[in-house]
């Protein structure tokens, strides 16, 4: 199964697509840890990408599509996997689009996190104090929902059936706890409805 979660920064996304991936048995590919990882390597580009990130900034489509797509090809992923923070904006979700039909492996589901300004600023501050990672910092997180809102919201739209075709797109809540929004992911694997979430 290949699905995609959406939701800004401190939405959940990552504890989601972890547990999703132990249930599965696929690989959850965070476009934000391959970037960090490159960062605490010190590449040419993780160079590149620690500066555009540490100002609340969307690192280039090229680069992330780059790594993305060495990723998703390695053998681990055969059988699915779990994408965290890409696409984020309509030229991405054109690219990977392309990029799943020229390897054949179409995406099966969409899964946005609708989760409060309120509460992810909060989730934030907490993992900013005891991280200390600069795209945490409260600044920088007040500017990632401000894009997130201009250029990643509206990409659940064209991931419809008609675009994906086997593709689905699913709602869930993710403030109400961890466990409980688990309940809603893991119910893909059994074919249940997880748009209640929460």
């Amino acid at each position: 199964m290949r699905i995609v979660f959406f939701g800004p920064n401190g939405s959940g996304k990552g504890t989601q697509a972890t547990l999703l991936k132990n249930e599965l048995g696929i690989p959850h590919i965070s476009t934000g840890d391959l970037l960090r990882a490159a960062v605490k390597a010190g590449t040419p580009l993780g160079i590149k990408a620690k500066a555009v990130m540490d100002a609340g900034q969307l690192v280039s489509d090229d680069i992330v599509l780059g790594m993305l797509e060495e990723r998703i090809t390695q053998p681990d992923a055969k059988g699915g996997f779990i994408l965290d923070g890409y696409p984020r904006n309509l030229a991405q979700c054109a690219a990977l689009e392309d990029l799943l039909a020229r390897i054949g492996q179409p995406l099966d589901v969409a899964i946005k996190l609708d989760v409060p300004d309120s509460a992810i600023l909060a989730r934030c501050e907490i993992r900013f104090a005891a991280e200390h990672r600069a795209d945490d910092d409260p600044a920088v997180v007040r500017k990632r929902l401000e894009v997130y809102r201009a250029q990643t919201a509206p990409v659940r739209r064209p991931l419809r059936p008609d675009r994906q075709a086997q593709g689905r797109r699913r709602r869930g809540r993710s403030a109400g706890g961890v466990s409980a929004d688990f309940g809603g992911a893991a119910a893909l694997k059994l074919g249940r409805d997880p748009t209640r979430v929460g």
